[in-house]
């Protein structure tokens, strides 16, 4: 609604009526947030409506402390990017970017949803099937070990060849996953 208030041409004969309609709507729509963060407040004094920003230098500070390699997953329709931090790095250079242009979010779907060509089901509809009773056992469990083979070629085996070359001595790994890949 905010977004429509700031584009909208309020300044022609329609939109000076829709302003007053879109004002209205947009403090509706704020009222009934501050209710539902009332009552997530509640039961959670801690809990914060907005993140705070996470500056670099936090995350650097993070990485540090934990003694971990930060391997960070950003998926979008031009494939996925994989940032990585490693203790010892001050910044971020072009060989901790991991571009995988065919791992992107409609590749994510065709993984979850399935891929209309072959009529396949996807991992959650498979999944949904098993949980209902009209899939079996071993349906369930094909369609698992086809996404993880996916999973482990197209995104993971790129991503852990570069961390082998740039920190072969990373041990552990805080992974941040991002969109369909939670």
């Amino acid at each position: 609604v905010e977004r429509e208030l700031q584009s909208g041409d309020l300044s022609s004969r329609t939109g000076s009526t829709r302003y007053p309609a879109l004002r209205g709507k947009l403090e509706r729509v704020k009222d009934e947030l501050a209710k539902l963060e009332s009552a997530f407040r509640n039961p959670a004094p801690d809990y914060l409506a907005v993140a705070g920003t996470v500056e670099f230098a936090d995350l650097r500070a993070t990485v540090r402390q934990s003694k971990s390699l930060l391997v960070e997953f950003r998926v979008t329709e031009r494939g996925t990017y994989v940032f990585l931090l490693g203790s010892e790095d001050e910044d971020i250079c072009e060989d901790q970017v991991v571009h995988l242009p065919d791992f992107s979010n409609s590749a994510i779907r065709s993984l979850l949803i399935g891929e209309a060509p072959q009529l396949e089901e996807g991992w959650l509809l498979t999944y949904d099937r098993w949980r209902r009773g009209k899939a079996d056992q071993t349906q369930w469990m094909r369609c698992v070990e086809k996404t993880a083979t996916r999973l482990q070629e197209q995104l993971l085996r790129p991503v852990m060849e570069r961390i082998r070359k740039r920190y072969p001595a990373a041990k552990r790994l805080l992974l941040v996953p991002n969109h369909r890949l939670h």
